[in-house]
Order: structure tokens, then sequence, then C-alpha cells
């Protein structure tokens, strides 16, 4: 949602999943009356999977913003069938007042990732949720809604059962580019992480002007979080982090994709969006929704080299597994597409999900707008 759902054409992506399955669609009954999207399926080893969403849901206030929220789900069919565990995790909340015309501004909840992480041993931080939270104005002259993502950031909160403790966790303001403003220092104070300060080089992470799409994965020694970078002048890129298991540490290992490859993969692709990463078995997996002016067609699947590997090694080594040949080119392991021309992507997968496969996000003009679909494609 946060790269927005207007503008934009179908693209190469074609229609259809390259699965045997056809889509199936993925109700959460009764939240969301606009829709969800951006789905995030966890596992903490049980039978149960859940999974983190984002809820859109029409504004209280006529001519104004929808709200973003992000909620938690279950599923105890291996993700055939979905329940909403309560309340939103974390609502939209009433912004502070902009100039005209300007006339309401919300923060929004969205884009969120869901992670259990076995290897922490505090007690109440197994489980972890990080998302983007940034401010949303409605603009009374154009009647549309503007992202003022200067004021944002990249949140967490920890907590031990996803449904009953993150909603009354503490966030933490994790994450921020460079157009952050610290006028919003004022609330949670600044970000821990200010990460075009702390790696300014042009080839690191000094360019990028905001940090959106979290994905995440628990290891041993700790957490790897892929962004994607924005940046203002020039093409952005998905980057991956490498942070302690309580986040009191966090250093920047390489760049995954680069928007300049985009058009490798479809001639009129001009970026990577939605990055997800993806534990299977002993293999990592990279998934990214490509891009046309910020419109969503579908996603990709790519494989990640060792992240088991010493970090000082993979930040020599290319992060994903490319042709041996001169060009170079990440290698595709499968890929997932919704309707021809329509805004699709935001995929979400683990390895449970044998009743769905891989769950892709779908935009759509008639209500609710917003919906998930079931691939039956795995990794």
């Amino acid at each position: 949602l946060a790269a927005g759902c207007g503008g934009g054409g179908g693209g190469d992506g074609g229609g259809g999943t390259t699965g045997d399955l056809l889509p199936a669609r993925i109700e959460v009954p009764g939240v969301g009356p606009n829709g969800v999207f951006d789905p995030s399926p966890a596992e903490d080893g049980s039978r149960r999977i859940w999974m983190s969403y984002s809820e859109v849901v029409p504004s209280p206030v006529q001519n104004s913003v929808n709200q973003i929220n992000t909620r938690v789900a279950f599923s105890d069919d291996a993700g055939a069938t979905w329940n909403d565990s309560g309340n939103a995790v974390n609502p939209a909340l009433t912004g502070p007042s902009l100039p005209s015309p300007y006339t309401i501004s919300v923060w929004q909840q969205e884009v969120s990732n869901l992670k259990y992480d076995p290897f922490d041993t505090v007690p109440g931080q197994t489980w972890k949720m990080v998302w983007h939270q940034y401010l949303g104005g409605y603009n009374s002259v154009t009647g549309i809604t503007d992202r003022f993502f200067e004021n944002g950031w990249i949140a967490l909160k920890t907590s031990a059962s996803p449904p009953d403790s993150l909603q009354g966790s503490t966030e933490r303001k994790l994450f921020a580019g460079n157009i952050y403003n610290s006028a919003v220092d004022v609330i949670l104070g600044p970000p821990e992480f200010q990460l075009d300060v702390l790696f300014p080089g042009p080839d690191e992470l000094g360019e990028c002007a905001v940090f959106t799409e979290p994905g995440m994965i628990a290891t041993e020694n700790g957490l790897f979080i892929s962004m994607r970078c924005g940046k203002l002048l020039s093409p952005g890129k998905i980057v991956l982090m490498f942070c302690s298991h309580d986040f009191t540490t966090c250093d920047y290992i390489g760049d995954l994709l680069d928007d300049t490859e985009a058009n490798l993969f479809g001639a009129s692709y001009d970026g990577f969006s939605a990055p997800e990463l993806v534990q299977v078995g002993s293999q990592t997996y990279l998934i990214v929704t490509p891009t046309e002016n910020d419109f969503y067609l579908g996603c990709l699947a790519f494989r990640v080299t060792d992240l088991s590997a010493d970090i000082a090694t993979l930040k020599q080594s290319e992060l994903v597994e490319r042709e041996s040949d001169a060009s170079n080119t990440p290698v595709l392991v499968t890929s997932v597409f919704g309707t021809s021309g329509s805004f699709n992507g935001a995929c979400g997968y683990s390895a449970g999900l044998t009743g769905s496969g891989i769950i892709y996000s779908e935009f759509f003009e008639d209500t609710p707008q917003f919906r998930l679909f079931a691939s039956g494609e795995n990794l």
C-alpha cells in the first residue's frame, strides 16, 4: 500500500499464477470494510500459522482519508482459511493539523512483517513485528491522500505471543532515512538508527530518503531485515540489514536488488517493492514485487545466498543467486501474478502454507477494494 494504487499500466506480468491451482480469494471475516492487503505469515512450530496484514477502513469523516490499521489473523488449516485474532495491533491514529488544503491527517500503520524468533532468550521478545508508520493527509483540492513520508519511520513491537500481547507492547522508532523530519522526535524520540547518517556513502544508505516494506527472518546469530530504500533523485534498491535479537545493534550488509535490474524481468518494469524474506528449510528466498511507475505487477522470487555465513564475508559477496555468465542476472526461482493489468503483488509466504501457497494482494475498483488470494504456488 505504501507505494500507492494509482497510475501505471499492465506491464509484462501476464495473468494467472504459475501454480496448478487457480487463485482463490482469502477472506478474513469481520474486518476491513475496504479490504485487506500486505500479508506477512509467520510460524512458531505449532499447527497454527499467524499472519499480520493491513486493514483498510473508511474514515469516519466524510471526504477524508481511509485509515490503515495493522492486524493479526491465524489459520489452523495451513492457510486455507483465516480468522482475525481481535483488535488492531497498530490502529491508525488522528494526526496533527496540517496547513490548507489539508483537512485531516492520520498516522497510518501498514506494510507490517511478523516473525517468530526462537533464538531470542529474553522473555516477551520471541514474537517481533516491524512496520511503516507515517503521516497521511487528505487534500481537499485534489481529493486524494498525500503521504508525508518525512513524518514516518520503521517501527518495532515485541511480545510473547502475537494476538495477546503485541497490541499493548511498547513501540520503538527503529529506522529512518534522509528526509526524516526531526520535528516528529516529539513522538517516541529520535530514530534509534538514522541509517543515512550511520551508513552515509552513496553506495550505502546515504541517498535513501525513506525506508519501507520491511521483511525479516530470524537466525541463531541475529535478525536479517530487508527493506525498500526509496531515493529522490536516482533508482532505489532493496537493502539488507543485520540486527541483534534485541535490536540494540544493526549493521548494513549490502543490496539484494537494484531498481535498474528490474527490466531484466519485464521490459516495462522500473523497480522493485515489497521485499519479503522467507526461510524454507536451509534455503532463504527473497520475494519482491516488480513495479512500473510504482504500480505493482505481481511477485518474483529469488534465492538468497547462505545467510549463515560470516557477516563480514557476506558483505563481499553477491547476496542473491545470480547467473554465472557475464550477465550476472539474478536467478528467478518462481513468479506469481494476479489479474493482468491490475495492481497486484505484495506477496507473503511461509513453509507451512500448503493450503494456500504464496499469498498475494490485489486491488479492485469495487468494494472491498483490497483483497488477498491464495496462489497455490510454493517455494
